[in-house]
């Protein structure tokens, strides 16, 4: 990231073109593109090896429906057996819906409201991705002091109560320090929350389904990823302006923080799901 952002830099900066927005995000796009095909390339021909399968498709089934029929059975006995597991997964659903949002929606008010440049909104991706590193040693400090599951209450709570001081103060062009000050405060909150939630779904699930339930903490986390930025951008489109409409996020927060309320102490969750007859699942 460190390498790629100079890089971009240096090199419009050196044609001239540091202004351009359309030629730095077509360069940046360009530069992701190469770097990303070679990487899969070496590690899916040089680094995956062979593997013999260890399940077959029943019979009448294709590999179209088989997983989603698969998720769907696993979802119905996660919620009749593993309950507060369930709440986690629909917390995990709009919390991260809403995180991810904010990244597109931040990046939208910033550029509407204070004129950044794609300079200007790179400086911003990078200060997320150093303060998200330092976001992580959050979580372990936290869990000292409270059960995992408010800390990852007051994770959300603090994420939201930044978008709305963002919302609320930073008003003009001249707030770019501002912004970016906020901006250090969202990285700190996405490190902690993608530590914090992968601390109390690990915590949670029940011995011997890791890696089914780990699956279902991933497909948690994007089935509802189209859902804010619809709701931003059926506000933006209907005449609302971009700061209510931005305070759309903390709906998303709101919903998530009550779910986790939902499932009680975590050492309940861990001792019922450790306890679960693991044919259940």
């Amino acid at each position: 990231m460190w390498c790629t952002f100079v890089f971009v830099v240096s090199i419009t900066t050196a044609l001239g073109r540091i202004d351009d927005s359309v030629f730095t995000a077509r360069l940046a796009q360009s530069i992701s593109f190469v770097v990303t095909s070679l990487a899969w390339w070496y590690s899916w021909w040089k680094l995956l090896e062979h593997r013999t399968a260890i399940s077959s498709l029943p019979d009448g089934r294709g590999l179209l429906t088989a997983g989603f029929i698969q998720i769907y059975h696993t979802s119905i006995n996660v919620w009749k057996n593993h309950r507060d597991l369930a709440f986690l997964y629909v917390s995990i659903a709009f919390s991260e819906s809403a995180t991810q949002a904010l990244v597109v929606i931040g990046t939208t008010f910033s550029i509407e409201l204070l004129n950044f440049s794609s300079v200007d909104t790179g400086i911003t991706f990078l200060i997320l991705l150093v303060f998200s590193a330092v976001g992580c040693y959050i979580s372990p400090f936290s869990l000292r002091r409270m059960s995992p599951i408010r800390s990852n209450q007051l994770c959300l709570f603090s994420i939201g109560l930044c978008t709305g001081l963002v919302v609320s103060f930073v008003t003009t062009d001249g707030q770019r320090g501002l912004f970016y000050m906020f901006a250090c405060v969202w990285g700190l909150c996405g490190g902690w929350k993608y530590t914090i939630e992968r601390y109390l779904t690990c915590a949670t699930i029940p011995r011997g389904h890791d890696a089914e339930l780990m699956g279902m903490y991933l497909f948690a986390g994007q089935i509802l990823a189209w859902l804010p930025p619809l709701v931003f951008t059926a506000m933006n489109e209907a005449g609302v302006s971009i700061r209510i409409s931005m305070l759309s996020l903390l709906v998303f927060w709101s919903t998530s923080i009550a779910f986790l309320q939902c499932m009680g102490t975590c050492n309940n969750t861990g001792e019922d799901a450790n306890a679960a007859d693991h044919e259940t699942i």
